[in-house]
């Protein structure tokens, strides 16, 4: 269930199915927080509560008249009903499909934001454990100390971090300044997606952690709601920093051209972790095998483990918390890459 409509209103004219349409919301995981029985107390009730789901019967007085978002009509058990519903869900399963296949059509029939018109940065990876929000992070507060305005997107739906980092609670819902000078919000849903695609334009740049990659997202885009914000974020990115280890460098080439089919414009870094500490001369060589096996920018990133350590810890970033790792002034380079990019 998606987590920005997690409550839920009924306003059915039959006493015993609204019970279990309430029952059933409730066993479903849904916050029944009313349950109207005339048309002018659920008006007066959604006028202070709009981001709710609505479950009301075609035989509801005046349900012809009731706005709002989310609503599903069911048919209601009264011969003088309305003809506009019918669906008739009996038990937890039946309701339950109906709200899937509300919600798989709604991601379907749904159009996708037009690009972001601020400078975009996306940020991927080719695997698991990759760093990519600990780089974003830090890349978003390189920018904001600059003197931009910047905004963070955590676009990872599967597994999204940025809340918990910076212990910041509702950014689905709106977005949040922290104290380092750049702003956070979570794309996860539709709502999400067309009101944070709106409100990016404000910033100078938009930086979109979107996660690891996945081939099947550009062969399935419109299906789910991650294609949706995938697509979105391609679409918009002025530059996609790739991180990869060094052994999926072809990988992270795949990604790149895959980019172009979405983006012709869209450039490209990849960003390779280094497992041990190199000398600048073999920091120099790598790097040149990697653009000449890419053909696409390269960049060497550290491990530091103890200042990302430190920086999830304190709930902050390594600028803040460790301003002399190496970490920093790798990530400072990046900035200035997308600045003259």
């Amino acid at each position: 269930m998606d987590k920005t409509i997690s409550s839920a209103v009924t306003a059915i004219s039959d006493v015993s199915q609204e019970n279990f349409i309430a029952s059933s919301l409730i066993r479903l995981g849904y916050d029944v927080i009313y349950r109207a029985t005339t048309p002018q107390e659920l008006k007066r009730f959604l006028l202070i509560n709009e981001e709710v789901l609505l479950v009301i019967s075609d035989d509801f007085r005046d349900v012809a008249k009731i706005e709002i978002r989310d609503m599903l009509v069911i048919r209601g058990k009264s011969p003088l009903r309305n003809t506009i519903a019918t669906h008739n869900p009996t038990n937890d399963l039946e309701l339950s499909e109906v709200l899937r296949e509300r919600k798989n059509h709604e991601i379907a029939t749904a159009r996708i934001p037009s690009p972001c018109r601020s400078k975009v940065a996306l940020f991927m990876s080719t695997g698991r454990s990759s760093g990519t929000t600990t780089v974003a992070i830090n890349f978003a507060h390189s920018l904001a100390s600059l003197g931009e305005r910047v905004l963070l997107i955590d676009a990872n739906s599967s597994h999204p971090d940025l809340a918990d980092r910076f212990e910041l609670h509702g950014l689905f819902k709106k977005i949040a300044e922290t104290r380092f000078g750049f702003a956070l919000c979570e794309m996860n849903s539709l709502e999400s997606l067309h009101i944070f695609a709106e409100q990016a334009t404000a910033f100078d740049t938009v930086v979109i952690d979107i996660g690891r990659y996945q081939s099947n997202r550009l062969n399935s885009l419109g299906r789910r709601i991650e294609d949706l914000i995938f697509s979105w974020a391609l679409q918009s990115a002025d530059f996609q920093f790739i991180l990869s280890r060094e052994d999926q460098i072809e990988c992270a080439a795949a990604v790149h051209s895959n980019a172009l089919t979405l983006n012709p414009k869209i450039e490209s870094a990849v960003l390779i972790h280094l497992n041990s500490v190199l000398s600048s001369r073999n920091r120099e060589k790598l790097t040149m095998e990697i653009i000449q096996g890419t053909g696409i920018r390269s960049f060497l990133i550290s491990r530091d483990a103890k200042a990302v350590e430190k920086m999830e810890r304190e709930h902050s970033t390594i600028f803040d918390s460790s301003p002399k790792s190496m970490l920093k002034s790798e990530i400072v380079a990046l900035g200035s890459c997308l600045k003259s990019g």
